[in-house]
């Protein structure tokens, strides 16, 4: 029989590989909270993972769930979004994953990875959230990754310095 974390644990894994663009919204434990982003992030050959730390009482998080549901409806069709939040608690219990996370001061946190690596920081609190502010940071990540690197200018190839001594001149 599994225990609850392997449950969760299970439900993460079957979500983070869905290969629609609907989008999937997942709760994992600390533990397994950077690993189930880099993996989500890998799957498909890239997708947008969005994450939140956050708790469940915590006001803000809890206005922030329509709107994500919301937004990832909305852009379903735009990118292969999806968005996987943990729970820390108690603020006093998560002091030591919050400074791993980068001294996380005020929740929700949010940022976003990409390919296996975070793509942005930190991005709301609890007096900031707005559908309007979500959604301009949504369409800058997308953007961000859509941007195709640079490629390097090639110049012509020189000659070696004993082809040179070998060609008239």
């Amino acid at each position: 029989m599994l225990n609850r974390r392997q449950l969760i644990i299970a439900g993460a894994a079957i979500l983070a590989g869905c290969s629609s663009n609907r989008g999937t919204t997942t709760t994992v434990p600390m533990a397994e909270f950077r690993k189930a982003l880099e993996e989500a992030s890998l799957k498909d050959g890239g997708r947008i993972v969005i994450f939140e730390i956050g708790a469940s009482w915590c006001p803000g998080c809890i206005a922030l769930t329509p709107m994500m549901n919301k937004l990832l409806s909305e852009y379903r069709d735009r990118a292969s979004i999806d968005w996987i939040r943990t729970d820390i608690g108690t603020w006093e219990s998560s002091k030591q994953f919050r400074r791993e996370w980068g001294g996380v001061e005020s929740i929700p946190y949010m940022g976003a990875y990409y390919k296996g690596r975070r793509v942005t920081g930190s991005l709301l609190n609890e007096d900031r959230i707005n559908e309007s502010r979500l959604r301009k940071w949504l369409d800058t990540i997308i953007a961000k990754i859509s941007e195709a690197p640079p490629q390097p200018q090639k110049s012509p190839p020189q000659p070696e310095k004993w082809q040179k001594k070998l060609i008239p001149a």
